[in-house]
This record gives structure tokens, C-alpha cells and sequence, in this order.
């Protein structure tokens, strides 16, 4: 469907790095997270990279135990999910980004 398609292209932005400089493990799976729960189904497609950068650096700076947690418990618990979730309404609260056309 044209959703799945508009997601594929979601995470294969979000899979693209800059040349030398490696996210960690946890870095890449809470990207992963905003694009596969849809916070970034809205966002222009040349926007998706600067949302990760910014969206990263929020979690580092203001929920950097949740990627602790994600290395060590290797799994997404519901705390976690919920950590993620409330990180993410106050990025978005703090942030715009260009919409989607449709």
C-alpha cells in the first residue's frame, strides 16, 4: 500500500549515516522507533535527517538512561516505550519541521 511505501522510504532515510560518524546501537534503534511508530509519516522527506539529528540529540541530552537501558536490557520494555514517548512529545512541542506533501 502507499503507506508501507511512505514508511520504506521513512527507514531508509533514517538507515542512511553520515560518513565517519557511527551512531551507537541505541541511537540507531530509538531512530528506528520514531520512524516505525509514524512521528515521522508528517515530516518532509528532505527534513527526515535534521528531525534524527535533532531527535538524538534531544534523547542524549534529556533521556540519556533510556539508551543505557537499551543496551543493557537489549529489548524495549514498556518503560522504555513510555520513556520514548514522552521524550517525544516534548521534541515535538520544541521543534517544527516541514510537512509532507501530499
Amino acid at each position: 500500500t502507499q503507506h508501507q511505501l511512505l514508511r520504506g522510504g521513512i527507514l531508509t532515510e533514517l538507515l542512511k549515516q553520515k560518513q565517519f560518524v557511527p551512531m551507537t546501537t541505541a541511537e540507531i534503534i530509538v531512530s528506528l522507533w520514531s520512524g516505525t511508530r509514524g512521528y515521522l509519516d508528517k515530516v518532509a522527506t528532505k527534513e527526515i535527517l535534521r528531525f534524527e539529528a535533532l531527535w538524538l540529540e534531544h534523547v542524549k541530552s534529556t533521556r540519556a538512561a533510556i539508551l543505557h537501558e537499551i543496551m543493557t536490557k537489549k529489548v524495549i520494555t514498556p518503560e522504555i516505550e513510555s520513556g520514548l514517548k514522552t521524550g517525544m512529545d516534548e521534541f515535538l512541542g520544541m521543534n517544527e519541521f516541514e510537512g509532507r506533501t501530499a
